[in-house]
């Protein structure tokens, strides 16, 4: 008998003891991490449709007071796939069609984009805005109703905002301006609404 054979086998066999063993239990281990991952996708899907819905019912009421009378909604490109879906803003202005915003006019785009993110805003507020002359290509009744639109969110988070408009600055809290007397002067002044005191530094 051939014991060096016999030891040879018995090693073998136990290395292939060893590897079912290791096997067994990374399938385990993987078909747990596949459960916690369903989970956890069912988890986010389920966070992102109500934030979806939220949103997207709160632009509805926002763009229709901003437009007076338009629609406007968010659409999902694979309701049954949110979370890798495209998401799309559709517009319908009043007397017009439902449309992309990218098909839409700037003034038109403005009044769209600034209905989503005055939504988002409300549900979902973060502590500070920074905007930048959103009224740009904005008449100047809608920029009075998104300023007054924009005031009323101000309880929720602080913002800041760029504006040449008057219409859309009376609603402002404070006002800092800066104004260019020639070249080299430049004069920068605030006031505060509340106290009515201008400050000149």
């Amino acid at each position: 008998m051939n014991q060096l054979a016999i030891a040879e086998y018995d090693e073998v066999d136990s290395r292939l003891k060893e590897m079912l063993d290791k096997t067994s239990r990374l399938k385990l281990e993987k078909h747990v991490l596949e459960e916690m991952m369903e989970d956890l996708n069912g988890k986010k899907r389920t966070v992102f449709l109500d934030l979806y819905y939220k949103i997207n019912d709160t632009m509805k009421d926002i763009y229709a007071v901003l437009s007076e009378g338009g629609e406007a909604r968010l659409d999902l490109s694979d309701m049954n796939d949110p979370l890798n879906s495209d998401l799309y803003i559709r517009a319908r202005p009043k007397g017009s069609t439902f449309s992309k915003i990218e098909a839409l006019s700037g003034g038109e785009k403005s009044l769209t984009a600034i209905s989503f993110i005055l939504a988002v805003q409300r549900i979902k507020p973060s502590p500070v805005y920074y905007l930048d002359e959103i009224d740009m290509f904005l008449d100047g009744a809608n920029a009075e109703r998104i300023g007054k639109m924009f005031s009323e969110n101000a309880k929720y988070s602080q913002v800041l905002m760029v504006s040449l408009k008057k219409s859309m600055l009376k609603y402002a809290d404070n006002l800092i301006g800066v104004t260019t007397l020639d070249e080299e002067n430049t004069e920068i002044y605030s006031k505060d609404f509340d106290s009515d005191a201008e400050v000149k530094p």
